[in-house]
Parts: C-alpha cells; structure tokens; sequence
C-alpha cells in the first residue's frame, strides 16, 4: 500500500481505463470532462468513512487536475483540504465508454513519519511512552537521569557537587573494613576477614 502525507496537495494514480465494450481495450484519449464523468474520494480514517465528490479539472496546476499518463493510466490531484484524515484513501469513478475505475489504496500518514520513512528527509521522532507497559516508569526513569546529571550535564555519582571520581582503596584489618576515597574514609561495615 503506498504511502501519502496528510495535509498536502498528492497526486493518485488511476488506471488502466478499459473499454467497456470488449473489455480490453485501452482508452487513452479520456478527458477531465467527459461525458458521465463521475469521481468520489473515498477516506477511511478508522473512525469513519467519508465520501467526497470530485471533479475533476484540466491539467493547468490547479487542484484536481486530471492528466493522461499515457498507457491509459491517468494522474489525478487531490488538494490539502481535501487530504485531511490519516488513514485509508482512494478513488472511484465512472465515465462514459469506460470500465468502472479506482486507484490503489493509499496509506495516508503524517507528514514527519512520510518525510523520515519514504523521502529520508526528517528524523523520526521516538518517545519513551512506557517501559514494561507502565507509563509512570517511564516518567521516573526520565526523572532519575534528569536529576542525576550535574551542571556540565556529566553524570553524578550523587546528588553533592561534582568532583572527579575516585577508585575507592578498601583496607580490612580484622573484623573492620574501611573505605578511603581521597581525603574521606568510613567504616562500611563490621565483616568478618575473607580466607
């Protein structure tokens, strides 16, 4: 299913137009306004789906403009305002001598996700919403690197100002470990000396 970004002017492409006399014949000579011209964009947003009408319009840069490709394939412009769900998009239509016809179904996404994964021109945005399915674990995750992080934005070992790190020296002598940490040291705990 191809892709299409919302809110912007797209072209569909409709076609083959087969004759609807032998059934196999290529039509390509049919114009914006020929005869029983009869077009519907069809949008499926998930919540609903709308038809609008459509008429189309010769091809000179305006909005539904209906242009032959050649091989009986034609383009036909669907305007910003009338892309303006996500989800689902295509055309039917009818005309006179001709086959009932419709596009492909196009996916209509917003405009960041077609920039990033068809023209490779943005960054997709990713956010943390949840971790393990919980939502507040996600906030108190973003919140303990926040508030880790001192004013360089470096990561703290603990909430004093910022120093150098210093490998801790563990000395133990009988039952008493102590820990030295440059001028600082604390006796940690009465632990019974190792073999």
């Amino acid at each position: 299913m191809p892709f299409l970004p919302v809110d912007t002017a797209v072209v569909l492409e409709i076609g083959p137009l087969i004759n609807d006399g032998d059934f196999k014949s290529l039509e390509t000579a049919i114009a914006w306004n020929a005869a029983g011209m009869s077009i519907d964009l069809i949008v499926n947003s998930g919540l609903a789906i709308t038809k609008t009408d459509i008429t189309p319009t010769a091809p000179a840069g305006g909005a539904n403009d209906w242009e032959q490709m050649g091989n009986a394939v034609v383009e036909l412009e669907i305007s910003a305002a009338q892309n303006t769900q996500e989800g689902t998009m295509r055309v039917v239509g009818v005309c006179d001598g001709v086959l009932p016809f419709e596009s492909p179904v196009y996916t209509v996404v917003p405009i960041a996700i077609y920039n990033s994964l068809i023209l490779g021109t943005d960054k997709l945005q990713v956010d943390a919403v949840e971790i393990s399915s919980d939502a507040t674990a996600a906030d108190d995750l973003e919140l303990l690197v926040e508030n880790s992080k001192g004013a360089d934005h470096k990561v703290l070992l603990s909430s004093s100002a910022q120093t150098s790190v210093v490998i801790p020296t563990v000395t133990t002598t009988g039952t008493a470990s102590t820990v030295t940490n440059g001028a600082k040291s604390a006796e940690l705990a009465k632990v019974p000396k190792s073999d």
